[in-house]
Protein backbone atom coordinates (compact mmCIF):
# COMPACT_ATOMS: atom_id res chain seq x y z
CA UNK A 1 0.00 0.00 0.00
CA UNK A 2 1.33 3.38 -1.00
CA UNK A 3 4.74 2.23 -2.32
CA UNK A 4 5.62 5.61 -3.85
CA UNK A 5 4.78 7.40 -0.63
CA UNK A 6 6.82 4.84 1.30
CA UNK A 7 9.89 5.45 -0.87
CA UNK A 8 9.57 9.22 -0.52
CA UNK A 9 9.18 8.91 3.22
CA UNK A 10 12.56 7.19 3.47
CA UNK A 11 14.47 10.08 1.88
CA UNK A 12 16.77 12.05 4.10
CA UNK A 13 16.24 15.62 5.24
CA UNK A 14 19.06 16.75 2.98
CA UNK A 15 17.40 15.19 -0.09
CA UNK A 16 13.92 16.58 0.57
CA UNK A 17 13.77 19.75 2.63
CA UNK A 18 10.73 20.37 4.84
CA UNK A 19 7.94 22.28 3.17
CA UNK A 20 6.86 25.77 4.06
CA UNK A 21 4.33 26.14 6.85
CA UNK A 22 3.01 23.19 8.78
CA UNK A 23 2.50 20.73 5.93
CA UNK A 24 5.45 18.69 4.72
CA UNK A 25 5.27 17.63 1.03
CA UNK A 26 6.65 14.14 1.65
CA UNK A 27 4.12 13.43 4.41
CA UNK A 28 1.42 14.98 2.21
CA UNK A 29 2.12 12.31 -0.41
CA UNK A 30 1.87 9.57 2.21
CA UNK A 31 -1.50 10.70 3.62
CA UNK A 32 -2.91 11.12 0.12
CA UNK A 33 -1.95 7.51 -0.50
CA UNK A 34 -3.69 6.48 2.74
CA UNK A 35 -6.90 8.22 1.69
CA UNK A 36 -6.78 6.55 -1.71
CA UNK A 37 -5.91 3.04 -0.52
CA UNK A 38 -8.40 2.98 2.37
CA UNK A 39 -11.09 4.88 0.48
CA UNK A 40 -11.51 7.42 3.31
CA UNK A 41 -12.32 11.12 2.86
CA UNK A 42 -9.78 12.31 5.46
CA UNK A 43 -6.26 11.25 6.39
CA UNK A 44 -3.60 13.14 8.31
CA UNK A 45 -0.44 12.96 10.43
CA UNK A 46 -0.50 14.73 13.77
CA UNK A 47 2.23 15.64 16.22
CA UNK A 48 0.73 15.92 19.69
CA UNK A 49 2.14 18.62 21.98
CA UNK A 50 1.24 19.48 25.58
CA UNK A 51 -1.77 21.59 24.60
CA UNK A 52 -2.13 21.20 20.85
CA UNK A 53 -1.96 18.66 18.06
CA UNK A 54 -0.23 19.96 14.91
CA UNK A 55 -0.95 18.50 11.47
CA UNK A 56 2.27 17.79 9.54
CA UNK A 57 0.39 16.40 6.54
CA UNK A 58 -3.32 16.25 5.72
CA UNK A 59 -5.77 15.19 3.02
CA UNK A 60 -9.45 16.13 2.95
CA UNK A 61 -9.56 18.23 6.13
CA UNK A 62 -12.37 20.79 6.45
CA UNK A 63 -11.08 24.19 5.27
CA UNK A 64 -11.00 25.71 8.75
CA UNK A 65 -8.89 22.85 10.16
CA UNK A 66 -6.63 22.91 7.10
CA UNK A 67 -5.96 26.60 7.70
CA UNK A 68 -5.47 26.16 11.45
CA UNK A 69 -3.04 23.25 10.89
CA UNK A 70 -4.12 21.76 14.21
CA UNK A 71 -6.57 21.49 17.09
CA UNK A 72 -6.42 21.52 20.85
CA UNK A 73 -5.05 18.34 22.41
CA UNK A 74 -8.04 17.73 24.76
CA UNK A 75 -10.47 17.34 21.84
CA UNK A 76 -8.19 15.13 19.72
CA UNK A 77 -8.34 11.38 19.29
CA UNK A 78 -4.62 11.19 18.55
CA UNK A 79 -3.82 12.00 22.19
CA UNK A 80 -4.94 8.47 23.09
CA UNK A 81 -2.53 6.97 20.56
CA UNK A 82 0.35 8.92 22.12
CA UNK A 83 -0.66 8.06 25.67
CA UNK A 84 -1.14 4.34 25.02
CA UNK A 85 1.63 4.05 22.40
CA UNK A 86 -0.71 1.68 20.56
CA UNK A 87 -3.07 1.88 17.56
CA UNK A 88 -6.54 3.22 18.28
CA UNK A 89 -9.55 2.06 16.23
CA UNK A 90 -12.99 3.65 16.71
CA UNK A 91 -15.79 2.15 14.60
CA UNK A 92 -18.48 4.68 15.60
CA UNK A 93 -17.26 7.73 17.54
CA UNK A 94 -20.76 8.98 18.34
CA UNK A 95 -21.56 5.72 20.11
CA UNK A 96 -18.32 5.77 22.17
CA UNK A 97 -18.65 7.93 25.30
CA UNK A 98 -14.90 7.73 26.01
CA UNK A 99 -14.16 9.77 22.87
CA UNK A 100 -14.21 13.62 23.01
CA UNK A 101 -17.28 14.68 21.06
CA UNK A 102 -16.29 18.21 20.01
CA UNK A 103 -14.58 17.26 16.73
CA UNK A 104 -16.95 14.35 16.25
CA UNK A 105 -19.96 16.67 16.23
CA UNK A 106 -18.43 19.72 14.56
CA UNK A 107 -16.71 17.84 11.72
CA UNK A 108 -18.73 14.63 11.46
CA UNK A 109 -16.02 12.20 12.53
CA UNK A 110 -17.58 8.75 12.81
CA UNK A 111 -14.81 6.18 12.22
CA UNK A 112 -11.15 6.66 13.18
CA UNK A 113 -8.01 4.56 12.86
CA UNK A 114 -4.73 5.96 14.21
CA UNK A 115 -1.32 4.32 14.61
CA UNK A 116 1.75 5.72 16.43
CA UNK A 117 4.49 7.71 14.72
CA UNK A 118 7.79 8.26 16.46
CA UNK A 119 10.88 10.44 16.59
CA UNK A 120 13.99 8.65 17.87
CA UNK A 121 11.80 5.92 19.34
CA UNK A 122 9.43 8.21 21.27
CA UNK A 123 5.77 8.26 20.22
CA UNK A 124 4.95 11.85 19.23
CA UNK A 125 1.75 11.57 17.22
CA UNK A 126 -0.30 9.44 14.87
CA UNK A 127 -0.97 8.55 11.24
CA UNK A 128 -4.77 8.57 10.96
CA UNK A 129 -7.59 7.62 8.64
CA UNK A 130 -11.07 9.14 9.22
CA UNK A 131 -14.45 8.29 7.74
CA UNK A 132 -17.73 10.21 7.97
CA UNK A 133 -19.66 6.95 8.27
CA UNK A 134 -19.40 4.16 10.87
CA UNK A 135 -16.89 1.62 9.63
CA UNK A 136 -15.10 -1.58 10.59
CA UNK A 137 -11.39 -1.16 9.76
CA UNK A 138 -9.86 -4.50 8.78
CA UNK A 139 -6.70 -5.93 10.36
CA UNK A 140 -4.89 -5.73 7.02
CA UNK A 141 -5.75 -2.03 6.76
CA UNK A 142 -4.37 -1.33 10.23
CA UNK A 143 -1.23 -3.32 9.34
CA UNK A 144 -0.83 -1.17 6.24
CA UNK A 145 -1.09 1.98 8.34
CA UNK A 146 1.53 0.63 10.72
CA UNK A 147 3.87 0.01 7.80
CA UNK A 148 3.40 3.52 6.44
CA UNK A 149 3.87 4.97 9.94
CA UNK A 150 7.47 3.74 9.74
CA UNK A 151 8.03 5.95 6.69
CA UNK A 152 6.29 8.89 8.38
CA UNK A 153 8.47 8.40 11.47
CA UNK A 154 11.62 8.42 9.35
CA UNK A 155 10.51 11.63 7.70
CA UNK A 156 9.64 13.28 11.02
CA UNK A 157 13.04 12.23 12.36
CA UNK A 158 14.76 13.68 9.29
CA UNK A 159 12.91 16.99 9.77
CA UNK A 160 13.68 17.07 13.49
CA UNK A 161 17.34 16.17 12.97
CA UNK A 162 17.68 18.91 10.36
CA UNK A 163 16.11 21.38 12.81
CA UNK A 164 18.54 20.34 15.53
CA UNK A 165 21.45 20.48 13.10
CA UNK A 166 20.51 24.07 12.30
CA UNK A 167 20.41 24.87 16.02
CA UNK A 168 23.83 23.24 16.50
CA UNK A 169 25.26 25.11 13.52
CA UNK A 170 23.77 28.37 14.80
CA UNK A 171 25.30 27.76 18.23
CA UNK A 172 28.68 27.05 16.67
CA UNK A 173 28.52 30.07 14.37
CA UNK A 174 27.32 32.66 16.90
CA UNK A 175 30.79 33.67 18.19
CA UNK A 176 32.07 34.02 14.62
CA UNK A 177 29.20 36.30 13.66
CA UNK A 178 29.89 38.38 16.78
CA UNK A 179 33.57 38.60 15.86
CA UNK A 180 32.65 39.56 12.29
CA UNK A 181 30.27 42.25 13.58
CA UNK A 182 33.01 43.64 15.81
CA UNK A 183 35.42 43.74 12.87
CA UNK A 184 32.85 45.52 10.69
CA UNK A 185 32.09 48.06 13.42
CA UNK A 186 35.83 48.61 13.82
CA UNK A 187 36.21 49.19 10.09
CA UNK A 188 33.34 51.67 10.20
CA UNK A 189 35.05 53.63 12.98
CA UNK A 190 38.39 53.51 11.16
CA UNK A 191 36.71 54.83 8.02
CA UNK A 192 35.40 57.81 9.98
CA UNK A 193 38.79 58.52 11.56
CA UNK A 194 40.55 58.18 8.20
CA UNK A 195 38.23 60.75 6.62
CA UNK A 196 38.95 63.08 9.57
CA UNK A 197 42.72 62.64 9.01
CA UNK A 198 42.34 63.34 5.28
CA UNK A 199 40.38 66.51 6.03
CA UNK A 200 43.22 67.58 8.35
CA UNK A 201 45.67 67.14 5.46
CA UNK A 202 43.53 68.82 2.83
CA UNK A 203 45.14 72.31 3.33
CA UNK A 204 48.55 70.71 2.79
CA UNK A 205 47.41 69.12 -0.47
CA UNK A 206 45.80 72.39 -1.57
CA UNK A 207 49.06 74.26 -1.11
CA UNK A 208 51.18 71.61 -2.84
CA UNK A 209 48.83 71.56 -5.86
CA UNK A 210 48.33 75.34 -6.11
CA UNK A 211 49.89 76.52 -9.46
CA UNK A 212 49.56 80.19 -8.49
CA UNK A 213 52.01 79.93 -5.55
CA UNK A 214 55.75 80.02 -5.98
CA UNK A 215 58.09 77.84 -3.93
CA UNK A 216 58.79 80.53 -1.31
CA UNK A 217 55.10 81.16 -0.75
CA UNK A 218 54.45 77.45 -0.42
CA UNK A 219 57.22 77.11 2.18
CA UNK A 220 55.79 79.94 4.29
CA UNK A 221 52.31 78.39 4.26
CA UNK A 222 53.67 74.90 4.93
CA UNK A 223 55.45 76.13 8.07
CA UNK A 224 52.08 77.31 9.35
CA UNK A 225 50.61 73.86 8.65
CA UNK A 226 53.25 71.82 10.51
CA UNK A 227 50.62 70.88 13.11
CA UNK A 228 48.67 69.03 10.41
CA UNK A 229 51.54 66.74 9.40
CA UNK A 230 50.81 64.36 12.26
CA UNK A 231 47.74 63.25 10.32
CA UNK A 232 50.11 61.28 8.05
CA UNK A 233 51.14 59.16 11.05
CA UNK A 234 47.49 58.84 12.02
CA UNK A 235 46.64 57.52 8.56
CA UNK A 236 49.43 54.95 8.72
CA UNK A 237 48.17 53.66 12.10
CA UNK A 238 44.60 53.59 10.83
CA UNK A 239 45.63 51.52 7.81
CA UNK A 240 47.37 49.00 10.08
CA UNK A 241 44.25 48.73 12.23
CA UNK A 242 42.10 48.38 9.11
CA UNK A 243 44.33 45.56 7.85
CA UNK A 244 43.99 43.76 11.18
CA UNK A 245 40.19 44.14 11.20
CA UNK A 246 39.97 42.99 7.59
CA UNK A 247 42.09 39.95 8.41
CA UNK A 248 39.82 39.11 11.37
CA UNK A 249 36.79 39.41 9.11
CA UNK A 250 38.35 37.20 6.44
CA UNK A 251 39.23 34.56 9.04
CA UNK A 252 35.65 34.41 10.30
CA UNK A 253 34.22 34.21 6.78
CA UNK A 254 36.54 31.30 5.95
CA UNK A 255 35.59 29.54 9.19
CA UNK A 256 31.87 30.05 8.52
CA UNK A 257 32.30 28.60 5.03
CA UNK A 258 33.70 25.45 6.64
CA UNK A 259 30.89 25.42 9.20
CA UNK A 260 28.19 25.64 6.52
CA UNK A 261 29.79 23.12 4.16
CA UNK A 262 27.98 20.03 2.90
CA UNK A 263 27.49 17.55 5.80
CA UNK A 264 28.73 14.55 3.81
CA UNK A 265 31.89 16.30 2.63
CA UNK A 266 35.20 14.96 3.91
CA UNK A 267 37.50 17.61 5.41
CA UNK A 268 40.98 17.27 6.86
CA UNK A 269 41.25 17.25 10.65
CA UNK A 270 43.86 20.00 10.44
CA UNK A 271 41.49 22.27 8.48
CA UNK A 272 38.56 21.60 10.82
CA UNK A 273 40.60 22.30 13.95
CA UNK A 274 41.88 25.54 12.42
CA UNK A 275 38.30 26.54 11.59
CA UNK A 276 37.23 25.70 15.16
CA UNK A 277 39.93 27.97 16.56
CA UNK A 278 38.74 30.82 14.37
CA UNK A 279 35.08 30.24 15.21
CA UNK A 280 35.89 30.19 18.93
CA UNK A 281 38.22 33.20 18.87
CA UNK A 282 35.64 35.63 20.18
CA UNK A 283 34.30 33.20 22.81
CA UNK A 284 37.80 32.36 24.03
CA UNK A 285 38.76 36.01 24.30
CA UNK A 286 35.65 36.78 26.36
CA UNK A 287 35.77 33.62 28.48
CA UNK A 288 39.47 33.51 29.37
CA UNK A 289 41.36 31.75 26.60
CA UNK A 290 41.52 28.48 24.72
CA UNK A 291 44.41 26.26 23.66
CA UNK A 292 43.79 23.49 21.13
CA UNK A 293 46.63 21.00 20.68
CA UNK A 294 46.49 18.89 17.52
CA UNK A 295 48.41 15.62 17.62
CA UNK A 296 51.10 15.35 14.90
CA UNK A 297 49.56 11.99 14.02
CA UNK A 298 46.52 13.79 12.64
CA UNK A 299 48.38 16.14 10.34
CA UNK A 300 48.27 15.61 6.60
CA UNK A 301 45.57 13.68 4.76
CA UNK A 302 43.54 12.41 7.72
CA UNK A 303 39.92 13.44 7.28
CA UNK A 304 36.51 13.18 8.90
CA UNK A 305 33.03 14.39 8.01
CA UNK A 306 32.06 18.07 8.16
CA UNK A 307 29.54 17.76 11.10
CA UNK A 308 32.57 17.27 13.36
CA UNK A 309 33.12 21.04 13.26
CA UNK A 310 29.77 22.36 14.64
CA UNK A 311 29.68 19.56 17.24
CA UNK A 312 33.23 20.41 18.35
CA UNK A 313 32.60 24.17 18.58
CA UNK A 314 29.23 23.75 20.31
CA UNK A 315 30.81 21.34 22.82
CA UNK A 316 33.53 23.82 23.75
CA UNK A 317 30.93 26.58 24.12
CA UNK A 318 28.90 24.33 26.41
CA UNK A 319 32.07 23.58 28.36
CA UNK A 320 32.55 27.30 28.94
CA UNK A 321 29.01 27.51 30.34
CA UNK A 322 29.85 24.89 32.96
CA UNK A 323 32.96 26.67 34.22
CA UNK A 324 32.85 27.73 37.84
CA UNK A 325 35.48 29.06 40.28
CA UNK A 326 37.22 26.23 42.13
CA UNK A 327 40.27 25.97 44.33
CA UNK A 328 42.10 23.46 42.15
CA UNK A 329 44.98 24.65 40.00
CA UNK A 330 43.97 22.57 37.00
CA UNK A 331 41.29 22.75 34.37
CA UNK A 332 37.69 23.69 33.96
CA UNK A 333 36.49 26.75 35.84
CA UNK A 334 39.58 27.00 37.97
CA UNK A 335 40.39 30.31 39.60
CA UNK A 336 43.95 29.42 38.61
CA UNK A 337 44.45 28.59 34.94
CA UNK A 338 45.37 25.04 33.85
CA UNK A 339 48.81 26.32 32.87
CA UNK A 340 50.75 29.54 32.63
CA UNK A 341 48.93 30.37 29.39
CA UNK A 342 45.46 30.08 30.99
CA UNK A 343 42.09 29.14 29.52
CA UNK A 344 40.63 25.81 28.50
CA UNK A 345 42.86 23.05 27.19
CA UNK A 346 41.64 20.81 24.36
CA UNK A 347 43.72 17.97 22.92
CA UNK A 348 42.80 16.46 19.56
CA UNK A 349 44.37 13.00 19.23
CA UNK A 350 44.03 9.80 17.26
CA UNK A 351 42.90 6.59 18.93
CA UNK A 352 42.84 3.63 16.55
CA UNK A 353 40.51 4.75 13.72
CA UNK A 354 38.85 7.58 15.61
CA UNK A 355 39.48 11.25 16.32
CA UNK A 356 39.18 11.98 20.04
CA UNK A 357 38.76 15.50 21.40
CA UNK A 358 39.90 15.52 25.03
CA UNK A 359 38.49 18.53 26.91
CA UNK A 360 40.33 18.90 30.20
CA UNK A 361 38.12 19.47 33.22
CA UNK A 362 38.57 19.85 36.94
CA UNK A 363 38.13 17.37 39.78
CA UNK A 364 36.02 19.83 41.75
CA UNK A 365 33.53 19.96 38.86
CA UNK A 366 32.72 16.22 38.90
CA UNK A 367 29.08 16.78 39.84
CA UNK A 368 28.67 19.17 36.93
CA UNK A 369 30.57 16.91 34.57
CA UNK A 370 27.86 14.26 34.60
CA UNK A 371 25.27 16.88 33.68
CA UNK A 372 27.65 18.30 31.07
CA UNK A 373 28.13 14.92 29.37
CA UNK A 374 24.36 14.36 29.32
CA UNK A 375 23.87 17.80 27.78
CA UNK A 376 26.48 17.15 25.10
CA UNK A 377 25.02 13.75 24.25
CA UNK A 378 21.54 15.21 23.95
CA UNK A 379 22.64 18.11 21.74
CA UNK A 380 24.56 15.89 19.30
CA UNK A 381 22.74 12.56 19.44
CA UNK A 382 21.29 13.15 15.97
CA UNK A 383 24.73 13.84 14.43
CA UNK A 384 25.85 10.58 12.90
CA UNK A 385 29.19 9.30 14.19
CA UNK A 386 29.53 11.75 17.12
CA UNK A 387 29.72 10.34 20.67
CA UNK A 388 30.66 11.70 24.09
CA UNK A 389 32.00 9.98 27.17
CA UNK A 390 33.55 10.93 30.48
CA UNK A 391 37.05 9.75 31.28
CA UNK A 392 37.86 10.58 34.87
CA UNK A 393 38.39 14.36 34.77
CA UNK A 394 38.06 14.77 30.98
CA UNK A 395 35.10 14.96 28.63
CA UNK A 396 35.85 13.29 25.30
CA UNK A 397 34.15 13.71 21.95
CA UNK A 398 34.77 10.94 19.42
CA UNK A 399 34.14 10.65 15.69
CA UNK A 400 35.34 8.11 13.09
CA UNK A 401 38.51 8.91 11.19
CA UNK A 402 38.02 8.67 7.42
CA UNK A 403 41.35 8.32 5.69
Amino acid sequence: MGEVARENGEKTAREVAPGEGCYDPVIQAIVAGVARDLAVPVAFVSVVLDRTQIFRGAFGLPPELAVACGTGRPVSLCQFVVESKKPLVVNDARADSSIPQTLVEDFNIRAYAGVPVTIDGAVVGALCAVDHMPRQFQAAEIAGLVGLAVSVSRRLEAIEHLRRQRILTSTAGEPAFQEARNALFALGGLHYEARHAIESLRPVFNVLRAPSLDAASKMRVMRSLEGSFGAFDDLEKLLLHAEASTFRLQEQVLALEQLLSEPERLVSIEVLVGAAERLLHHEARVRGGLRIHLSPGLLGRHTTRAPFLPAFVAAVRTLYEFRRPVSSSRGLGSSNPPSDEGGLVVNVVRENEAVVVQMECDQDSLEDLDILVDRLRESSKFVEGIAFERRQFDVCMMTPLVC
